[in-house]
């Protein structure tokens, strides 16, 4: 079997489809080259079920953040608080996923953008890298993140915007994470060749964005993004496979 080195940047083994069987799901990972894992925590979700896996397992970390479509006036600051109070925990090494969802449950994009912006400045103040969700709205999160300027990596997760944007955006040094689900995407593809690959990292967004729409994702599929990411590049996966992780690694500040 190939061995690849890999770290999954963004994934969701705290959801209750992985209740019953996520030691296979993380042994079945390890087997395919996976080594690290960074589990998205959502405070409006809850995260007690993530920082238990943590517990448990010393190759998986945390980021902290809040889902867009779940901010309203009603919880706004109750959701700032939590997630602050939060990254003080051990096993954080960044804040999100946050940022703007113009998706069909998307709600106020204009309380969206305050929010992320207070979200953006809490990860500079925090020294924390910052995980950012674009649905639909990925031109306006990069303006606004090239707005306030963080001195901290930013990272793309699954972005699903214009590769010209993107690529404007790598000029800057912002990250942008492919998922599985490239395999079945024009748009990533399209992304993935304008993109040098010293912008790219690898992710699962598991159980969702897997290479096949009606199944459970699993992070052992992100062989299946390097492949894909070699195959449109026209590199080797070992290359692909070199950098990505070289990359996610200096994107954790070295704290995974």
């Amino acid at each position: 079997m190939e061995a690849y080195r890999m770290i999954d940047v963004h994934c969701h083994l705290d959801d209750f489809s992985f209740e019953t069987d996520l030691e296979d799901v993380i042994r079945d990972a390890k087997a395919r080259g996976v080594e690290k894992f960074v589990i998205s925590a959502l405070v409006d979700v809850g995260v007690e079920r993530a920082f238990e896996i943590t517990s448990r397992h010393p190759c998986a970390k945390l980021s902290v953040g809040a889902q867009p479509q779940s901010v309203s006036d009603g919880n706004y600051r109750d959701l700032l608080v939590k997630i602050e109070e939060t990254l003080k925990r051990n096993g954080v090494v960044a804040l999100g996923e946050v940022g703007l969802d113009r998706g069909r449950e998307g709600g106020d994009i204009t309380l969206q953008k305050k929010f992320f912006r207070e979200c953006v400045r809490l990860a500079d103040s925090n020294r924390l890298p910052l995980v950012v969700h674009s649905r639909g709205a990925g031109r306006e999160a990069i303006e606004l993140l090239l707005d306030e300027r963080p001195n901290v990596p930013i990272d793309m997760h699954a972005f699903d915007g214009r590769a010209s944007a993107a690529f404007e955006a790598s000029k800057k040094g912002i990250m942008f994470s492919i998922p599985p689900s490239l395999i079945r995407s024009e748009q990533k593809r399209a992304l993935v060749k304008r993109l040098p690959l010293t912008s790219l990292m690898l992710e699962s967004d598991a159980p969702a964005l897997g290479p096949e729409p009606d199944r459970r994702n699993v992070p052992s599929n992100l062989i299946i993004t390097l492949k894909t990411i070699a195959h449109e590049k026209k590199l080797s996966a070992q290359e692909v496979a070199d950098s990505t992780y070289k990359n996610s690694v200096s994107f954790f500040l070295g704290r995974l």
